[in-house]
């Protein structure tokens, strides 16, 4: 479904490069009309970034079932020993 603009909301989006926050008198939800072309870019954006968290998350999966990683204990005595070295 597509609604048209009122005027007043035409009006309001060519006054300012700003997204238009609209309100629901019934619900008092909070709406913001942007651009289809900015919603796309955005939404894009977060699917990147989604495949990008998904791929990172498998490649720690798939580390840690081929046993390349360290125990959080190792990886404490690690830490330990850099800190004194560098506190030297």
């Amino acid at each position: 479904m597509k609604a048209q603009l009122t005027t007043e909301q035409s009006d309001a989006l060519n006054q300012s490069d700003d997204p238009l926050s609209l309100v629901d008198p019934r619900t008092h939800r909070v709406y913001v009309l942007v651009d289809q072309s900015v919603h796309q870019q955005a939404m894009d954006a977060l699917q990147r970034q989604r495949d990008e968290d998904v791929a990172a998350i498998q490649q720690g999966l798939d580390d840690m079932h081929a046993g390349r990683g360290m125990s959080l204990d190792e990886s404490r005595a690690r830490t330990l020993d850099a800190l004194a070295r560098l506190s030297q």
